[in-house]
């Protein structure tokens, strides 16, 4: 049985049936599909914030003229578990950068079972900027003897734009094992739909991920004009360039007025 038969399988028999291959692309799975409209942004709440945030989100929407659309960590986290809880224990789980750190945070509260006896990995992430051009580096640590007789391997993510950190990623094991074979399954929050990210990178995977055997994302979005911008609240108070780079974007292109100060609550909200 091929991984993609394996997936397609696992992901079908649980409550979440909803998970269906995607028509263009036969190994990219879905539950939701959401359509971003042209004055909208998509927030993901991942930290803990101040009360009342509804109403944080509205006045800064209608303050701009903006439509947010918002997901909440915990639950998109329920949803992904289902799907990982279907994966092999012998399946090496790896969780990159902050945002997949969450994930795995979440997981090991309220979903301890599915990490249990598992091999499981974190890796360090940065994203730098250079003449203008973004290029990610990760820092793959070591492999103990347990990760290094993985030879099928699930990233975890809490967004997946154009693939380039679970490539960078999956080159980064791949020096380590020094083995070329081995499966790779790309597991996330929210995906951008596959047809625009074969537009950006000119793909031709079934998975829509170049290298990946199978991609499955709780939600799929897309917008009519070009790439609906996507944030999670945590990168909106990184300190560091990304969160810099994030935060001026934002107020700038889509949030002139009342974005400071947005930011100040969530960062006085945070524990």
């Amino acid at each position: 049985m091929t991984l993609e038969q394996q997936y397609t399988n696992g992901i079908t028999n649980t409550e979440f049936a909803g998970f269906v291959a995607n028509p263009n692309f036969g190994a990219f799975f879905s539950e939701k599909i959401v359509s971003v409209p042209p004055n909208g942004n998509i927030f993901i709440e991942d930290i803990s914030a101040l009360e009342a945030m509804d109403f944080k989100y509205q006045k800064l929407a209608a303050e701009n003229q903006r439509e947010l659309i918002v997901f909440k960590a915990e639950e998109l986290t329920a949803h992904l578990a289902t799907q990982l809880d279907q994966i092999p224990k012998s399946f090496g789980f790896v969780f990159p950068g902050n945002g997949s750190r969450i994930i795995q945070a979440i997981m090991q509260q309220s979903f301890p079972e599915i990490l249990k006896n598992r091999p499981t990995m974190a890796v360090k992430t940065k994203r730098s900027r250079e003449n203008g051009v973004w290029s990610i580096s990760v820092d793959v640590p070591d492999l103990d003897d347990t990760m290094r007789k993985c030879t099928d391997w699930v990233i975890v993510d809490d967004v997946v734009l154009s693939g380039q950190t679970a490539a960078a990623l999956k080159q980064g094991i791949t020096d380590k094992t020094e083995r070329t074979t081995d499966s790779w399954t790309l597991a996330t929050w929210l995906a951008l739909d596959p047809k625009r990210r074969k537009k950006i990178t000119k793909t031709n995977s079934a998975s829509s991920v170049d290298g990946f055997d199978a991609v499955s994302a709780v939600v799929t979005y897309k917008g009519g004009n070009g790439i609906p911008p996507c944030n999670s609240l945590s990168t909106l108070l990184l300190p560091d360039e990304k969160g810099e780079a994030v935060r001026e974007k934002l107020a700038s292109a889509y949030f002139p007025a009342g974005f400071e100060q947005f930011i100040q609550q969530l960062s006085h909200g945070t524990n």
